[in-house]
């Protein structure tokens, strides 16, 4: 049986932070660290995404280009609404993976929800925080 492998992280930095240069470099490092991660995981691995801009979208880019399978869990706001559709989302994603690696930076609180659904549920979790 395949491994699935919930991989989330941050988006993009806001470009109203207050150093949104070094911001963006950390941002690229863990974007890279995703790539990496993903380039070494086995064969026949299943990538579970949310499919949001960020490392997400970098997780699902990678694995495809490896030929991985890929799953996407969208947020569905027209059923539950901008503040509980990406909540709904984070739970889609905890509930179908195996184990949950996050990629979190200061600025991802939905990273750290999921980590703490995760969590709660017993899964295998890892948090690769890039400094």
């Amino acid at each position: 049986m395949s491994r699935r492998y919930g991989i989330i992280g941050c988006r993009p930095p806001p470009e109203i932070s207050l150093d949104h240069e070094r911001d963006m470099t950390r941002y690229l490092e863990i974007c890279e660290a995703v790539v990496e991660f993903v380039n070494e995981l086995p064969d026949g691995s299943i990538v579970v995404s949310g499919g949001a801009q960020g490392v997400d979208s970098v997780a699902v880019t990678a694995a495809r280009a490896r030929g991985l399978a890929v799953k996407e869990h969208l947020p569905d706001y027209a059923s539950h609404g901008a503040k509980m559709a990406p909540i709904v989302r984070n739970i889609l994603i905890v509930d179908d993976c195996d184990e949950l690696v996050a990629f979190p930076s200061p600025w991802s609180t939905g990273t750290w929800h999921a980590v703490s659904v995760a969590r709660e549920k017993e899964k295998d979790v890892c948090v690769k925080k890039i400094q």
